[in-house]
């Protein structure tokens, strides 16, 4: 089942069957992996969701963003390391494989298994900022303590410094592409 958390991410994928959480159970000191949701099949309105659990992020956090990439990639930008409550710049990219594994009496089943890749990590270190993607490019602006903005150019891996600040220190906040 889900438990509450709170600072977390969620998005739907490329594929348009799952949506991804991350973040800090209310629990104190009980961090959990980030998880896939999936739908039950079409038209089963009485089943609940199946939630499966991914691998570790390389680095444990909360508060950061989330958004999926041109490429289908969901990515997480910096947030709050749950070892030492700092803000950190890093970010990290799920990479979700599908695998057919051969059983020994034969047949296969198809399996999907994930893992977290390093991104180039933003310019300044955030928490509770707002993110978008759009055209291949990353955009997030603001947060705890900060009201500059930067964007990610997926193609060239590099993150620059966007030339107007926010009038003002702006964290907490959604942000959503319509």
């Amino acid at each position: 089942p889900l438990r509450p958390r709170t600072c977390f991410s969620a998005v739907r994928l490329a594929d348009r069957r799952s949506i991804v959480f991350v973040g800090r159970l209310r629990v104190q000191g009980n961090d959990t992996p980030a998880k896939i949701l999936t739908p039950p099949e079409h038209g089963a309105t009485e089943q609940a969701w199946t939630a499966r659990a991914l691998p570790q992020m390389q680095a444990v956090r909360y508060g950061g963003c989330g958004v999926v990439m041109s490429d289908g990639r969901y990515a997480y930008l910096g947030g709050t390391l749950a070892s030492s409550y700092a803000f950190t710049a890093t970010c990290e990219a799920l990479v979700l494989r599908h695998h057919n594994d051969h059983h020994a009496e034969g047949g296969s089943t198809e399996t999907e298994k994930g893992a977290w890749e390093p991104l180039p990590a933003m310019l300044e270190a955030r928490c509770q900022f707002a993110c978008a993607a759009l055209r291949g490019c990353i955009i997030v602006a603001g947060g705890m303590n900060r009201a500059s903005a930067e964007i990610y150019e997926e193609s060239s891996g590099r993150w620059r410094r966007l030339p107007c600040d926010l009038p003002y220190e702006l964290s907490n906040m959604g942000s959503a592409l319509i």
